[in-house]
């Protein structure tokens, strides 16, 4: 996915070694057979961009509309054959934990990431990551699942079942391992500053292009349990230290 720059200003590029280490950890998907290791990687990315907004933050004073200049990356489709649930989900968690927002076009499947360049780029870095890592492993989940079981598990209708409920289990574990992963207590007002500062700027430059954030609509697919739980549950105790130290962090 191409980002389509929107507005914005250059003065505060990423550094490239910041933004090699992030693309370091989203390599895992190469080696990676577990949604643990996925969320692991994700997390670990998560943190080190939060590094990269305080030190701007810290350093900004007042001046901080010009080193967190707003704007919006080009449009991303939610539809998939699997729902049309679980590919908002996801990227609307990663903008929440790495200071974006997600943007939905009324009347279409478009979504776009809003924000700064640098997390911008980071967002849709993890987002094509976790995409294709979930995608095989809800293949591989089902696989498993349906090995010792007949009938109806064996059929093309429930295979869909199976990989949708899946695939809209694993938000909400992914959700699990950033908030177990945010600040001590002692480092919460600085980051909570920084998140205020970011929702304000967001919502002055949405305000400006005089659009807001569409509400999602309820859903009404069914969902198989066993398949959505293994979705959420897979990786969760999984060692977030071990997989930041594997990959060089």
């Amino acid at each position: 996915m191409r980002i389509k720059r929107s507005g914005m200003k250059q003065n505060n590029d990423i550094p490239d070694k910041i933004m090699e280490r992030i693309r370091k950890l989203m390599r895992l998907k190469e080696s990676t057979t577990s949604e643990g290791e996925a969320r692991a990687a994700a997390a670990a990315a998560s943190r080190l961009l939060k590094e990269y907004n305080l030190s701007l933050f810290d350093i900004s004073g007042r001046a901080q509309e010009t080193v967190f200049a707003i704007g919006r990356s080009g449009a991303f489709s939610y539809k998939d054959a699997f729902g049309s649930y679980w590919k908002r989900d996801l990227l609307n968690v990663l903008c929440r934990y790495n200071y974006c927002r997600i943007l939905l076009c009324r009347g279409t499947t478009d979504m776009f990431i809003v924000g700064t360049d640098e997390n911008i780029t980071a967002v849709t870095v993890l987002y094509d990551y976790l995409r294709t890592a979930f995608r095989r492993l809800a293949e591989e989940r089902h696989k498993e699942y349906v090995s010792v079981r007949r009938g109806y598990y064996r059929t093309g209708k429930y295979r869909k079942k199976y990989i949708r409920s899946y695939l809209e289990g694993v938000t909400p574990g992914l959700r699990e391992q950033f908030e177990a992963g945010r600040s001590r207590p002692a480092e919460e007002s600085r980051e909570t500053a920084l998140t205020c500062c970011h929702d304000a700027l967001i919502d002055k430059y949405l305000e400006k292009i005089g659009t807001g954030t569409s509400k999602a609509h309820p859903r009404k697919t069914g969902t198989d349990r066993s398949a959505y739980y293994s979705g959420m549950g897979d990786g969760r105790n999984i060692s977030l230290n071990r997989q930041i130290k594997g990959g060089g962090i």
